[in-house]
């Protein structure tokens, strides 16, 4: 990844509470880790202290109206608003006035803040006009609403991706994490959410604030009353005014109030994630591709990080967003079909009684025959655990063998329901199929005969390297040799098992792809080793059918689920060891909207 380099990020939420929210023949036995099993990037940058930007401008008291209502209307099948955009030759975005610094009017009456500079960046990227852009007043009651009728583009408004959500609208990646905390009155002696027992909270309407809140007094044995309002400001007035004893939201807005009102504070300790992803279109996957895509080449490049900084203070750390490797096409080259599938493949799986799944046979440890003849591996037991949560039976599920050439046509063509065969997520990728969320992380590397002089790339100059077609190996090992100034020589074959050969026969001097299997690879064969340091990012996601948002969903939420109840980190460390650190999947709030038959 999402996400990133080989650099371990911390978690800063960690006492924050999740919401209820290949013909090689080897038997598996003591499956190599990476040298270094990265962590995810589920960090939380929310301050600890008022941002410092807080001081530059006054929290909002009245939200001007959206001077004209927006044009845009639902996308018809057949097209994406990515073609309705170039057709109007603006973005309409849906944005909160009343939520600094997220979205907010300031003393000139000018809408800014953190989502507003986002979607200026997305104007000028995609129109050449950093003013190609309708800011549309929403609000946590309305942005939801807005979107699924048409009226707004997208939603740029400190949302929280939340499952339920999900069933009404799609969402970016991640751009931003928070948690939620309490305001109080300084000498309210109210110091966390176990003081408020008989107290009012306040909250605003259409937020995961009034059900977080509830949830943290349930567990904590106590009774408030919630008292919902419609803006933050009128919260703020209800708490200096007495009728609420607290306002709950997300921290960083809070420290931002406290700082303009000197006589309010915030207390306690953050008691929930809040990973706020922009609200696009359901099943718009071209459309979702390009915000997914401008928002990792603001990061890359460096505009989050300012943008950041500027409304979050110099010292605040800011979000690692996923980065999937490839080029952003923009928006003028980017698809511009939006064709959602008249029956979800959950229906079609639900009537058929199995799911069909693309995996690999010769790609150890994710799926490979062993001894026996079985197809086993970390993606066959993925796929295993899918049949038995989706259909009540592990053995529910036919494993379709492919290759890298063959994994992504046979999925569009509709042979196979999804792919779960070490697949790296790319930018190009996304043109033919959609993915999940990342589910492993790897890095290439190459591997050589012991003894060869061969120790890192740089050392391949003149020599012959062999790789898989249809994998993204060829063209990382290509990109390592030309940033190096080398010359190789690539022989592509169709199978591992082909490559090991070519490589112990003289025909290759290395062999490269992704480092768990490399190590894999010279366990079984004593006389090759793994050299060098990993020169990509792998990101895994299981390929799904294109646009079927219902499918996506599920596939996402039962990841989520098998690594929440530790089912997943117990899959890890089968096959990759018992010191390897599991991936950190991203996790999203909330219940499932998606009611399985069994």
């Amino acid at each position: 990844m999402k996400r990133r380099s080989w650099m371990l990020i911390s978690l800063l939420l960690v006492l924050v509470m999740v919401l209820s929210a290949c013909g090689q023949k080897a038997t598996p036995t003591k499956a190599p880790a990476p040298t270094k099993a990265p962590a995810a990037a589920t960090k939380a940058p929310a301050p600890t202290k008022a941002p410092a930007a807080a001081t530059k401008a006054p929290a909002p008291t009245k939200a001007p109206a959206p001077t004209k209502k927006p044009a845009a209307k639902p996308a018809a099948a057949g097209e994406s608003t990515v073609a309705k955009i170039l057709k109007r030759g603006k973005i309409v975005a849906g944005v909160k006035y009343d939520f600094p610094p997220f979205g907010f009017v300031d003393k000139s009456g000018k809408n800014v803040g953190f989502d507003i500079d986002l979607m200026h960046e997305f104007a000028k990227r995609w129109l050449g006009d950093p003013n190609a852009v309708e800011l549309v007043q929403v609000t946590s009651k309305t942005r939801i609403p807005m979107l699924a009728d048409g009226k707004v583009d997208l939603v740029a408004a400190s949302m929280t991706h939340t499952k339920p959500r999900d069933d009404t609208i799609d969402f970016s990646i991640t751009y931003f994490m928070d948690g939620q905390m309490i305001l109080v009155k300084k000498g309210s002696g109210i110091k966390d959410v176990k003081d408020l027992d008989g107290k009012v909270v306040t909250a605003i309407q259409g937020s995961t604030s009034i059900d977080n809140i509830k949830h943290e007094a349930e567990k904590l044995g106590i009774k408030i009353q919630i008292l919902p309002l419609q803006e933050y400001p009128q919260g703020i007035q209800a708490l200096k005014d007495g009728r609420a004893d607290a306002l709950t939201t997300d921290s960083s807005m809070l420290y931002w109030y406290a700082q303009q009102n000197p006589e309010l504070e915030v207390v306690g300790k953050r008691f929930s994630i809040e990973p706020y992803g922009m609200g696009v279109p359901k099943g718009d996957s071209y459309f979702r591709d390009l915000v997914n895509f401008t928002l990792q080449d603001i990061k890359m490049d460096g505009t989050y990080d300012k943008i950041y900084h500027k409304w979050f203070g110099a010292n605040a750390e800011p979000w690692n967003l996923d980065i999937w490797p490839g080029k952003n096409p923009g928006i003028q080259k980017i698809g511009k079909d939006f064709n959602p599938p008249a029956e979800s493949t959950v229906d079609k799986i639900l009537k058929r009684g199995k799911i069909v799944a693309g995996v690999k046979y010769d790609f150890p440890p994710f799926g490979f025959v062993d001894k026996s003849g079985k197809n086993v591996g970390f993606d066959i037991d993925l796929m295993h655990e899918f049949a038995k949560r989706w259909l009540g039976d592990p053995n529910a599920v036919d494993l379709v063998q492919v290759t890298s050439k063959t994994r992504i046509p046979m999925l569009a063509d509709g042979k196979v329901d999804l792919v779960a065969a070490s697949m790296t997520h790319t930018k190009p990728r996304d043109d033919t199929i959609d993915f999940s969320i990342t589910y492993f992380m790897d890095g290439q590397m190459i591997l050589v005969k012991k003894g060869s002089g061969i120790k890192d790339v740089k050392d391949l100059d003149g020599k012959v390297v062999t790789a898989i077609q249809g994998s993204t190996s060829i063209d990382n090992i290509k990109h390592e040799a030309e940033k190096l100034g080398i010359k190789i020589q690539i022989l592509p074959l169709q199978e591992y098992p082909q490559g090991i050969q070519a490589l112990k026969d003289g025909r290759a001097d290395a062999l490269t792809t992704d480092s768990s299997m490399l190590y894999w690879y010279a366990q079984q064969n004593p006389e090759l080793e793994v050299v060098g340091k990993r020169f990509s990012i792998e990101p895994y996601g299981m390929g799904v059918p294109r646009y079927d948002a219902k499918f996506r969903d599920l596939v996402n939420f039962t990841l989520q689920d098998i690594k929440m109840d530790g089912t997943y980190d117990k899959i890890y460390h089968k096959w990759f060891g018992a010191s390897a650190e599991p991936w950190n999947l991203d996790i999203w709030p909330g219940k499932s909207y998606i009611k399985l038959g069994k």
